[in-house]
């Protein structure tokens, strides 16, 4: 629900901002869905909505926040198959470590709740909860 609310939010702020600040038409809205580089970044951000609202409920926030770096290299990989940023070892290098630590701490969250749910199914009650 709070994902609605910060859409609407933002469509409202764009609305202002392009019919009262600039004077520009409503038309003006829809300029730029020709591009294919706008749609990408159109789906880049649904996908991003929708993978935190699913890492969030799984993982929890800590698991959210560690996605980030993930995100940020999807947008760097378009901006060097772009044109705009330059590809080098140092990035790619930060970009595996940070990648392969929040993959790290998904397993274990993931082998953690496996391990705690068995756990529970297999327990035997004690005499102090029979009686």
């Amino acid at each position: 629900m709070q994902q609605c609310w910060m859409c609407c939010g933002a469509m409202l702020m764009s609305i202002f901002t392009l019919r009262f600040l600039y004077g520009l038409p409503y038309s003006h809205l829809l300029v730029g869905f020709g591009d294919w580089r706008v749609l990408v970044l159109l789906i880049m951000y649904v996908a991003t909505g929708l993978m935190t609202g699913l890492v969030v409920k799984r993982l929890g926030a800590v698991a959210k926040a560690l996605c980030v770096p993930i995100y940020l290299g999807g947008c760097y990989a378009y901006a060097v198959r772009s044109g705009s940023a330059a590809l080098t070892l140092q990035v790619v290098v930060a970009w595996v470590a940070s990648t392969s630590c929040v993959l790290i701490f998904a397993v274990s969250k993931a082998m953690q709740g496996r391990s705690r749910g068995r756990a529970l199914s297999t327990r035997q009650p004690n005499a102090a909860e029979e009686g």
